[in-house]
């Protein structure tokens, strides 16, 4: 059995591995994703997907020290998504018509959290038959009721503006998407 130390001692050689992986994917998918949701034109603050991305992993590797390396991917994704939203890295975004976006921090985070979780759940049920496919579908539908509701997506980002709003709760969303 690995003790604690030697656990903290491993996954710290990996922090830096997993924060340039997770930069990467953040570079790839923070313009898809913006566009997907309306943001025609954005400024990235520099240097934020390192930043972002390692926070996330000495997050990560915390958890993974007490949680015996296997950290759910809820928290994963959360961690990365309260990130996003508490450093701010679009500076400054345009609507397609070319009206300024208000609170893309915060949205920003959400939709990636969403996207994120759909990410995953492809990969879970990938060759696990009807059933599985059929939790994944009920999953999404879930997901897009949620991004659809304006007043509810409205009042979280109010939540994360005015009020506390920690990684934790953002695994708290994320897993009532989850719970079939």
């Amino acid at each position: 059995m690995t003790t604690r130390a030697e656990a903290h001692q491993r996954l710290r050689a990996d922090v830096d591995d997993l924060a340039a992986l997770i930069s990467d994917k953040l570079e790839r998918v923070v313009p898809r994703v913006l566009a997907k949701y309306g943001v025609e034109w954005h400024e990235v603050e520099p240097g934020w997907f390192d930043e972002v991305a390692a926070n996330t992993a000495k997050d990560l590797e915390k958890l993974a020290v007490y949680q015996n390396e296997a950290v759910d991917p809820h928290k994963q994704i959360g961690y990365a998504a309260f990130w996003i939203r508490k450093l701010k890295p679009i500076k400054i975004a345009h609507t397609n018509d070319k009206k300024p976006f208000a609170c893309v921090n915060e949205h920003l985070s959400l939709w990636l959290a969403c996207e994120q979780l759909v990410s995953h759940m492809d990969a879970v049920v990938a060759d696990r038959g009807d059933q599985a496919l059929k939790l994944r579908d009920e999953v999404v539908s879930r997901i897009h009721r949620f991004l659809k509701d304006a007043k509810g997506i409205s009042y979280i980002v109010h939540c994360m503006r005015s009020r506390t709003f920690g990684p934790h709760h953002y695994v708290i969303l994320l897993r009532q998407f989850t719970v079939l």
